[in-house]
């Protein structure tokens, strides 16, 4: 007959043993949290972002390090003074940004500004892209402060379509929100993918983001940044002609 001391005292242990490595794991992710909070006030202080500034209180000149992406690639933006009222608008536009959005800007966001004669809409560009933790710049093109999100949308979309004497136009309605509240989200979105690791890191050569490097998020989804899985593909959907309206 098998002594039941024995067979509790076993259980006991293998229990005092599952709460050690309970302990050692709650350990190690608090130690973990530690050290990157330790980095992140590092590289906070080595590249002049105080945490404790406003968002607002972010928006300024455009950094140079922004403004040399743009002239190596030919442009040349130039500066924009945000007058009362268009200071209001990117006051709501910030306002409006969900709570997790607004928690990781508060600790990776550096800058926010505009720019005119910007070809593209806005740009999220990395401060220091070869580092463990990134912070970010934001500019954006200051003609859309003056648009709804629908006019902006239909201005963008027009864009890829060949309208000439055709009886077609585009039209959004997407409520009342403006072109600047929109688009501040969708950049915000950037930075927040980028700090919690939502989808793998695109760098110089996006097509390199191959399966083996995928987050839990892309895993299943997406065999590169453009090429969903099996499950996925629609041969319709994987090829672009060119759209003439008629």
């Amino acid at each position: 007959m098998k002594n039941p001391v024995r067979k509790y005292l076993r259980l006991g242990l293998h229990l005092v043993l599952l709460l050690c490595i309970a302990s050692i794991n709650c350990w190690a992710q608090e130690v973990n949290k530690e050290n990157e909070s330790a980095q992140i006030t590092v590289t906070q202080r080595q590249f002049g972002l105080d945490p404790n500034q406003s968002l607002f209180q972010r928006v300024g000149k455009t950094p140079d390090s922004v403004l040399a992406i743009f002239r190596d690639a030919g442009m040349s933006p130039k500066p924009f003074t945000l007058n009362e009222q268009d200071q209001q608008k990117l006051i709501d536009a910030i306002s409006i940004l969900p709570p997790l959005h607004q928690s990781v800007l508060k600790q990776r966001l550096r800058s926010i500004s505009l720019v005119t004669d910007m070809p593209n809409t806005a740009l999220t560009s990395a401060v220091n892209p070869d580092d463990a933790i990134c912070l970010f710049d934001i500019t954006i093109r200051a003609g859309i402060l003056n648009q709804s999100a629908a006019e902006w949308l239909v201005e963008k979309e027009s864009s890829c379509f060949n309208t000439e004497k055709s009886s077609f136009y585009l039209k959004a309605d997407v409520g009342d929100i403006t072109a600047i509240q929109y688009v501040l989200l969708h950049e915000a979105t950037h930075v927040v993918d980028a700090a919690l690791k939502i989808t793998p890191a695109v760098r110089s050569n996006p097509g390199s983001v191959l399966l083996e490097n995928a987050t839990p998020f892309t895993a299943t989804v997406w065999e590169d940044a453009r090429t969903p899985t099996d499950r996925y593909k629609d041969d319709g959907l994987l090829t672009s002609p060119e759209v003439v309206l008629n």
